[in-house]
């Protein structure tokens, strides 16, 4: 199936930066619906920022801080229950933050950055920003399609056709040789990272027929329970 073009890391609305995302006091038309008879809010769409890690601090809690693709710097402060315990291990400076429908928060003291609650949804990736939009690019360029990624076959010069790698679904192989050898010289790596955007690519980001992953409810600013989290296995 071809990706939609929302699915990719460039999309702004899909993967916006942190001036860009919807605030947790309000709604934005872009990714939010409002019922008009209970005042409840859902979402209209999916989204999900991403930002690398540039440090931590623990004082009463952990804070993270991040980047976003504009250079932004600003802070996630981690409000769960273990204060950010259990999630400290996996923050390393160069690794990236994905945070699905993230919200912006103005903080006490004047800065603006994201408030992460119990329930958030909330992956580690061990691989820096600009790492993750290359291989993003290669992805969406197709990028060795229509040849042998290793021994640069075309398609009419292999008896049997060229075939996908199984797992990122965006190199493709004259035969078991050629891949074999490619693995060994540094797909290994490279397919650990067009794996997790072929995850991202597989998805309808545009379309809302329910939370990616189960989801839970905190009460809004005001009115009834506005449906904003969502809860997914925190780490991979």
């Amino acid at each position: 199936m071809t990706p939609l073009p929302s699915s990719s890391l460039r999309d702004s609305d899909t993967f916006p930066n942190l001036s860009n995302l919807p605030g947790d006091r309000g709604f934005e038309d872009i990714y939010h619906i409002v019922d008009p008879y209970t005042g409840n809010i859902s979402p209209r769409r999916h989204w999900c920022l991403i930002a690398e890690i540039t440090k931590t601090a623990k004082f009463i809690r952990l804070s993270i801080y991040a980047k976003d693709r504009d250079g932004v710097e600003f802070p996630v402060h981690v409000h769960t229950d273990d204060r950010g315990v259990g999630m400290s291990k996996y923050c390393q400076e160069g690794y990236t933050l994905v945070l699905m429908y993230a919200e912006r928060h103005y903080f006490a003291d004047g800065t603006v950055g994201i408030r992460l609650e119990e329930g958030a949804s909330v992956k580690v990736l061990p691989y820096s920003v600009a790492t993750l939009m290359a291989a993003n690019d290669r992805y969406f360029g197709q990028e060795g399609k229509g040849a042998c990624d290793h021994c640069k076959a075309g398609e009419k010069e292999t008896a049997g056709g060229l075939k996908n790698c199984a797992r990122c679904k965006v190199i493709s192989y004259c035969g078991k040789n050629c891949q074999n050898e490619a693995w060994s010289s540094g797909h290994k790596e490279d397919c650990k990272v067009l794996t997790q955007i072929h995850a991202f690519a597989s998805k309808d980001w545009e379309l809302f027929q329910g939370w990616f992953e189960p989801h839970v409810m905190r009460p809004p600013p005001s009115g009834p329970g506005m449906h904003i989290l969502s809860s997914l296995p925190v780490f991979d």
